[in-house]
């Protein structure tokens, strides 16, 4: 058992049809998309997490249904999130090193703009770690935009410590 999310639990797993390369696999129970709105939003971040192919975001691999769960398969990162990260080195990290971390993540991001994708949700424990390069991760509340100039996003999602002024402001 790796950790737990909002909607399920995350463990560790083997792909014994790719020379046995360990995954992540979070386990989500199915009754809980009784609920139309977690069901689409599911559906989204799936879609989502399928369109990009870049070495800093987590990548999906599959996604699979059986009567009870949805199992989705996704990279395994063994340097776990950048919060835990930053809280092994006290909050402090050596200029180099906090410039690698940041370019890491820029890149995904600029990977995502290019798919017209907001992530919505960007803060250190969406932010894992795989042999020392950082990546992208949770799209739970990831959008795609068809027209960044003129599309408006009026939701109010995410992690209020992490949410830039103007959408606490709802400018």
């Amino acid at each position: 058992h790796l950790g737990s999310g909002s909607y399920g639990k995350v463990y560790l797993g083997k792909d014994t049809s790719k020379n046995d390369k360990i995954v992540a696999i979070k386990l989500m129970d199915k009754s809980l998309l009784k609920h139309s709105y977690l069901a689409q939003a599911l559906d989204n971040e799936i879609n989502l997490m399928k369109k990009v192919r870049s070495p800093f975001v987590v990548e999906l691999f599959d996604v699979f249904y059986d009567s009870d769960n949805i199992f989705i398969i996704t990279e395994f990162c063994n340097g776990g999130d950048l919060r835990h990260y930053l809280e092994k080195k006290n909050g402090s990290l050596p200029e180099a090193e906090a410039q690698r971390i940041l370019s890491d993540i820029m890149n995904g991001l600029q990977e995502m703009m290019k798919l017209g994708i907001v992530h919505r949700d960007l803060k250190p424990e969406n932010v894992l770690c795989n042999d020392g390069i950082f990546k992208i991760a949770d799209f739970g509340f990831a959008k795609q935009l068809q027209d960044w100039k003129t599309q408006r996003l009026n939701s109010y999602v995410g992690t209020p410590l992490y949410m830039a002024p103007q959408i606490l402001k709802h400018e």
